[in-house]
């Protein structure tokens, strides 16, 4: 039986076209499972009770945040200096931070800094760390207590936790703070946010911490004394950021409930099943989102 060229020609493009076919048919298999796993691991009903979860247990829900405003001051007290971990620190407590009676805000700043290795620029490599080390900054503890201490020193401690309005100004103005840089302190806390003390003391100290960020905190405390010629000149800095559950914020369960917050673990099981179940709908939807440019 003799075959044509031409019959040939159309077997061999159908083998060509039917391999071309499956290959396409795979990778759709593929993208759909890819696509059905990425969603049961980031399902919406799963990951919105996570985020609730993680509201419910974050330690702000401890902080008085009623003010209107991206920032409010807290006069306190610079009470003693007191030695943690064999390190001379100045300890500091603020009333009305905290939601609730009787709950004060201690602020522990070492006055030593913290020795940390050093960096240098290496040909080729970059950035890398190097056998010297450098003194920084000591960080910030945050600790709740329920004793008032008593102090001879003004403190003001400034939370923000919302972004300046004014183009970074208020930020720079603490950052660029310097050892031995003479500032006044009273002026800083008018011109920058609003508040104004009546009665300018120094010695004076001011912690800032920033709380913008959802994650972590940034803390940075300035402490002002008298110089040689009777001006203000900033004599210790303070750095620190970390995250809220870290180490160095303790700050104890009020509004928060740890029970509560242990049984609701257990919501999990009923949200994966939902988002099971739910799966191709959130998939079509998915896939609306990509195609559309976002479900309106």
């Amino acid at each position: 039986m003799m075959i044509s060229k031409e019959s040939r020609v159309k077997k061999t493009d159908m083998k060509a076209n039917s391999g071309l076919y499956a290959c396409v048919l795979r990778a759709m298999n593929a993208s759909c499972v890819s696509l059905a796993a990425l969603f049961l691991l980031n399902g919406c009903i799963t990951s919105s009770y996570y985020k609730a979860n993680e509201e419910y247990r974050h330690v702000m829900r401890e902080f008085d945040l009623s003010h209107r405003g991206n920032h409010r001051v807290y006069e306190g007290i610079w009470s003693d200096t007191v030695e943690i971990d064999g390190v001379e620190s100045v300890h500091l407590q603020f009333d009305g931070f905290l939601k609730g009676k009787e709950r004060y805000l201690d602020v522990i700043i070492p006055k030593k800094g913290r020795i940390r290795p050093g960096y240098e620029i290496v040909p080729g490599k970059g950035l890398q760390e190097s056998k010297n080390t450098v003194e920084v900054p000591g960080g910030l503890i945050f600790r709740e207590s329920g004793k008032k201490v008593s102090g001879h020193h003004p403190a003001y401690l400034l939370l923000q936790s919302m972004q300046p309005l004014d183009g970074m100004k208020s930020f720079y103005v603490l950052f660029n703070q310097k050892v031995g840089m003479k500032s006044d302190p009273a002026a800083i806390l008018k011109d920058y946010f609003g508040y104004e003390i009546t009665n300018p003391q120094i010695p004076l100290v001011l912690v800032n911490l920033d709380t913008t960020l959802n994650y972590q905190y940034s803390a940075q405390c300035i402490v002002w004394d008298r110089g040689s010629d009777g001006s203000a000149v900033v004599t210790h800095i303070g750095l620190d950021n970390d995250q809220y559950d870290g180490p160095r914020m303790e700050i104890g369960w009020r509004e928060r409930n740890r029970p509560v917050y242990i049984l609701r673990q257990g919501g999990y099981i009923g949200t994966v099943l939902a988002d099971i179940i739910t799966s191709p709908i959130q998939l079509v939807r998915m896939l609306l989102t990509g195609f559309s440019g976002g479900v309106r």
